[in-house]
């Protein structure tokens, strides 16, 4: 008899262990936080020479797909100032983009990150991403020891007869993807863009 409870009992123990399955994660979206402002939103950061234009940090303002979330926003940068030449000549030949998000995920063990080009029109300078993109789900810019780890390098063109810059005109699409995981599968944020427009 006592040998039978003891097993009746384990059983009850493994039907009350194994009647809740796990779910994908929920909730899933990428955002500058954790939780508030900004939600369905990532930042950029740029800071060489003194140079800061296509810095931004804040709301998305289009619905690109008529879901009812904003997943683009255009940062303008601006080429009527000389800004290029008065920050970089003597200085540098490229300057960096850095990029900055939270993947907000309810019931996630890890996640991923995709960073991409979806377009670009450049005139006077080439772009690329480079390094390594983290797995981190805290991916808040917070230099030097937080940020996606991928980012944007635009290389100025030209030669012996003058170094060429972007022009007006000239546009970069950057979007960013966010994958939430748990041993039930995967739920992939809404994906966002940035435009850079020179003008």
């Amino acid at each position: 008899m006592i040998k039978l409870s003891f097993i009746g009992a384990v059983g009850v123990v493994n039907q009350g262990y194994y009647a809740a399955p796990v779910s994908v994660p929920s909730n899933v979206s990428i955002a500058t936080s954790s939780s508030g402002n900004f939600n369905n939103s990532f930042s950029s950061h740029v800071d060489n020479c003194g140079f800061a234009e296509g810095t931004f940090s804040g709301a998305f303002t289009t619905d690109t797909n008529s879901d009812s979330i904003n997943d683009r926003v255009t940062v303008q940068i601006d080429t009527s100032n000389n800004a290029y030449p008065a920050a970089f000549e003597g200085c540098d030949s490229a300057y960096t983009t850095h990029f900055g998000a939270y993947l907000r995920a309810t019931g996630a063990t890890s996640f991923a990150w995709q960073l991409s080009i979806g377009s670009q029109s450049l005139t006077g300078s080439s772009v690329a991403l480079t390094g390594t993109i983290t797995t981190n789900q805290n991916a808040i810019y917070n230099p030097p020891s937080t940020n996606l780890g991928r980012a944007m390098v635009i290389s100025f063109g030209g030669g012996r007869g003058g170094i060429t810059y972007p022009e007006s005109g000239d546009e970069i699409i950057v979007n960013l993807a966010g994958t939430a995981t748990n041993s039930a599968g995967s739920t992939v944020a809404n994906t966002l863009s940035i435009l850079f427009e020179w003008i």
